[in-house]
């Protein structure tokens, strides 16, 4: 359940996404049952195909052992509105799960540069690449993280060693 402990929270209260909120809090704490209730209720009406509800759901069914219905949610989440870096890890690791390793290369690399390479998606993004065997990608990002984010460097460091 580890997974599930990710937290993203939209920029703006919409006050349509208070229904999935609850997901998250009650798969975290062993209830699927009533987390799959919480989730689903945000994906109805004009929710449905935005990012957050998408999401949690997503972290709800990875919960319960669904991928399937995780993956179609994570890439739901992807096209909507205000999708986050949290989305693109949590698909990312999940598309490795499956071994679907390039795909998973692919989504961390877009996600990394629809965010203008952003910090946060630096220590997934090199995760990635060192689960796919691409050690001197992993290395070259750890040694740009450091450089651009000094307080990084010994997260994407050890990351890149596989130390995280």
């Amino acid at each position: 359940m580890g997974h599930v402990r990710r937290r993203y929270v939209p920029a703006r209260a919409d006050p349509r996404l208070v229904p999935a909120a609850g997901g998250l809090p009650a798969a975290g704490a062993g209830d699927l049952a009533g987390a799959r209730t919480l989730a689903g209720a945000g994906l109805n009406g004009p929710a449905k195909t935005h990012a957050y509800p998408n999401y949690v759901d997503a972290a709800v069914q990875v919960a319960g052992g669904d991928t399937a219905t995780a993956l179609a949610r994570y890439e739901t989440a992807l096209a909507g509105p205000e999708p986050a870096g949290a989305i693109y890890a949590g698909a990312s690791a999940l598309l490795l799960g499956a071994g679907q390793r390039e795909r998973a290369v692919e989504l961390m690399e877009s996600g990394y540069a629809r965010f203008q390479e952003p910090p946060s998606l630096a220590v997934p993004l090199i995760r990635t690449y060192r689960a796919v065997g691409r050690q001197v990608d992993a290395d070259r990002l750890a040694g740009q993280c450091g450089l651009r984010w000094p307080t990084m460097k010994p997260v994407c460091d050890g990351e890149a060693k596989g130390r995280q």
